[in-house]
């Protein structure tokens, strides 16, 4: 009696921060790797413990609110209602290294993710397996493009996000950001070497890679000359309606 108390008020205390959620999943028996993080609240995710070896995921995963993971089904009380038959229903859910969940996904039992994988938001993974390096998404999910397609489309729009996060930023707050506001942006503008901005430095560090991503990053060359050439390109548009 004492111990059931005990275990339910310790489960109770994992939910108090998701470090400490992810170190309980852990004692259970799940199998999770470093750098793994959940980006909600607690109470926001539901990982099922009822069968917590059938859970394996990976290093640095990115787990984001909504997300639900299932290794067992109950629809079987439908069978055992008309028949009187017990068909149990579980299967093990494997995701890999460096994925992103997206928010509101429910990966099903006997799903298989392999490493760098994107599971677009809102999807349904009803079990089978999804080769590494590609995106996912749909209800039932399925592969929708290869990461590298995935990257040369998020590397054409990163200049017309920033541009938008400026002028709108100009249009609410009557005056240009920062350029630490836009932390996921700054490859564009910012002059290669030793990084002085804390919020840029923070990005550097994601995904627990920084050595190779400052490497890439001292090998490229910035779009524009600096911040300032950046926010004259951003309001271009604007001077050239207002001379007009």
């Amino acid at each position: 009696m004492f111990k059931q108390y005990w275990n339910r008020i310790e489960k109770l205390w994992s939910f108090r921060s998701t470090s400490s959620y992810l170190a309980h999943l852990r004692k259970t028996g799940m199998r999770i790797g470093e750098g793994t993080e959940v980006f909600a609240r607690t109470t926001d995710i539901l990982i099922d413990t009822t069968r917590p070896w059938l859970i394996e995921i990976g290093r640095n995963v990115q787990l984001t609110a909504g997300v639900k993971i299932l290794t067992h089904g109950y629809d079987w009380a439908v069978l055992k209602a008309k028949y009187g038959d017990i068909y149990g229903s579980a299967g093990k859910v494997t995701i890999g290294d460096d994925c992103f969940i997206g928010m509101n996904a429910l990966i099903l039992k006997g799903t298989t993710i392999g490493d760098r994988v994107i599971v677009g938001a809102g999807s349904v993974v009803a079990g089978g397996t999804f080769p590494s390096d590609c995106v996912i998404a749909g209800n039932p999910a399925r592969v929708i493009c290869t990461l590298e397609a995935y990257r040369a489309k998020r590397a054409a729009a990163q200049l017309a996000e920033a541009k938008q996060l400026v002028t709108e930023y100009q249009a609410v707050y009557g005056r240009a950001p920062d350029k630490s506001v836009l932390s996921e942006f700054f490859w564009l503008f910012e002059e290669r070497g030793p990084l002085q901005v804390p919020a840029f430095e923070s990005q550097m560090r994601n995904m627990r890679n920084y050595e190779a991503s400052m490497e890439r990053y001292l090998h490229t060359k910035p779009l524009f000359n600096g911040y300032s050439a950046f926010l004259d390109y951003c309001f271009s548009d604007k001077e050239e309606q207002n001379d007009a």
